[in-house]
């Protein structure tokens, strides 16, 4: 089984935990998009004919791409690489990026999987984080994702930030069940 991986390098702000490459500008995003393409296209050779079962969309914060900017990267991908009709494709999004509208958009795109960068389901803790979105806005994320067809979905807590005495499910998982 193979996969492919994208990293997408931008951001809306910087979290205080994140070492990976990120820009929060946007004013290059179009031309990265256009780069990106032309490099899928320069790697068609790369894994032969071998079926590839997962893309993944990661970085920074996938869910920045517009919904054309996404479909122009799949219709690459698959003109240049065996992508299988049934591939679990992933975004990484952040519950901020995720409204009703966009999870209806995308839902319309090759994406079936989400991984929802919620980190915390704690407001304090979201605030040390530097996270965009608010506690409350997490939960709701994911019952929105739910309600919109989304049934391929986690969520990435950073578990170096719970607190000591209290158990992981109790602090994080119980208010996004």
């Amino acid at each position: 089984m193979s996969g492919i991986y994208l990293h997408i390098p931008y951001c809306k702000q910087a979290c205080h935990y994140c070492d990976f490459h990120f820009s929060t500008s946007l004013e290059s995003k179009s031309a990265f998009v256009t780069a990106l393409k032309k490099e899928i296209a320069l790697r068609k050779d790369y894994l032969g004919d071998e079926r590839i079962e997962t893309i993944y969309y990661g970085g920074g914060t996938p869910s920045l791409l517009t919904a054309g900017e996404l479909e122009e990267i799949d219709n690459t991908l698959r003109t240049h690489f065996n992508v299988a009709a049934d591939a679990e494709i992933t975004l990484e999004a952040n519950p901020d990026d995720l409204d009703a509208s966009r999870l209806e958009t995308l839902r319309k795109s090759a994406v079936n999987r989400l991984s929802i960068g919620i980190q915390s389901f704690r407001e304090e803790d979201l605030h040390m984080m530097n996270r965009a979105h608010k506690a409350t806005e997490a939960v709701d994320c994911v019952k929105l994702a739910q309600d919109k067809g989304f049934s391929k979905y986690h969520h990435r807590p950073h578990l170096r930030y719970s607190r000591i005495g209290r158990s992981f499910l109790e602090e994080e998982l119980a208010p996004g069940i």
